[in-house]
């Protein structure tokens, strides 16, 4: 049988009724078989803080240059309430030791205007045995934020969520 995630997880109903008021957390590390809903989760948080894309956020993949992301995060907003970090599919396992304890930190000290989001779109993780690392990072970021795993939709929330969209643009679209 297999256990559940170690980690306190944030209801995505409870996330998107935070967004839709208009509140940001420091931090957020999103997850899971659902890549639709973890990459319009990150747009929400970032459109939510307020951060405009052409100044005001910095999009990284993968492991990230620390000193780049450090002076980054640190530095005031231009013309925007806050600073927006995405990284997008980060291994954590893949940071030596020094670029943890920089990401950890960073994470741990981020000035209120900034909010960094770890998104794991194509990349997986068994959150009910996580790697040390990778546990690390993600209970800082559960101390300073939140974590929410995103499992694939039924195919009846997937038609409704379709059959919604559609009512938006004005379409009708039956179930």
């Amino acid at each position: 049988m297999a256990k559940g995630p170690v980690f306190r997880l944030t209801p995505e109903n409870a996330l998107r009724s935070e967004l839709q008021a208009g509140k940001v957390r420091s931090a957020y590390f999103f997850y899971g078989e659902e890549d639709f809903l973890t990459r319009t989760y990150t747009d929400m948080v970032i459109k939510t803080a307020g951060a405009c894309p052409c100044l005001n956020l910095l999009k990284v993949r993968g492991v990230p240059d620390m000193d780049k992301l450090s002076d980054f995060a640190e530095s005031m907003p231009f013309f925007a309430p806050n600073k927006c970090v995405r990284i997008t599919d980060l291994d954590p396992e893949s940071l030596d030791n020094q670029q943890l304890k920089d990401m950890i930190k960073l994470v741990e000290e981020l000035p209120e205007t900034t909010v960094i989001v770890f998104a794991l779109i194509t990349t997986a993780f068994d959150d009910a045995k996580p790697k040390a690392k990778t546990k690390k990072l993600v209970e800082t970021v559960e101390k300073r934020g939140a974590v929410c795993k995103f499992p694939l939709l039924s195919v009846n929330a997937v038609a409704g969520m379709a059959a919604r969209k559609a009512a938006k643009a004005g379409c009708t679209l039956s179930a």
